[in-house]
């Protein structure tokens, strides 16, 4: 994730934790207000979501990753314009902007893009069926996961090498200027 400070580790992983939080609390309310008014007009379903059903085989992570992780930035401001407050999805535009790069990394890994495809297949069937609790246990369900996912990548005993994760997590989003 990016747009955390270098000074500390912890600091960041704090950071990252309570944007999590942030973002899922505002998902959750949002539902929570008015989930009858969510719609997916204008926002294109990704082949792989449609398709996918929790026993397939995954085909190769780089035919799907930027598409899915560009489908949950519109999914999750979609869910947060449910609240009719535009603070709040003002505050998910940030939140996505600083995680987009990390949510591509963990697509690019068949081990987690398995269970994110999972989630995010249930989490659009839960929306079109107007299941509000479940559509909350799954957003809580993918914040822990990008929460252990993060630990498991900043741990200093990891013994896989991983893509510069320093470049994820501490650098500036380059800033939209359209959303502000």
């Amino acid at each position: 994730m990016s747009a955390y400070l270098k000074a500390s580790p912890d600091r960041a992983r704090r950071k990252v934790r309570d944007d999590l939080e942030i973002a899922t609390a505002i998902m959750t309310y949002a539902i929570r207000k008015n989930l009858g008014g969510f719609h997916f007009s204008g926002i294109r379903i990704p082949w792989i979501i449609q398709s996918w059903q929790a026993d397939e085989k995954l085909p190769d992570v780089e035919t799907f990753a930027t598409e899915v992780a560009t489908f949950q930035e519109h999914l999750h401001e979609r869910i947060a314009s449910l609240a009719h407050n535009q603070a709040m999805v003002r505050q998910m535009w940030k939140l996505n902007e600083k995680t987009r790069q990390f949510r591509e990394l963990e697509l690019r890994r068949p081990e987690t893009a398995i269970d994110i495809l999972n989630k995010t297949a249930d989490l659009v069937n839960a929306l079109f069926n107007r299941n509000a609790e479940l559509c909350s246990t799954i957003l809580l369900q993918c914040a822990e996961r990008r929460y252990s996912l993060l630990v498991e990548l900043v741990s200093p005993d990891k013994s896989v090498k991983l893509p510069r994760l320093d470049a994820l997590l501490f650098t500036q989003p380059k800033s939209s200027g359209s959303r502000n």
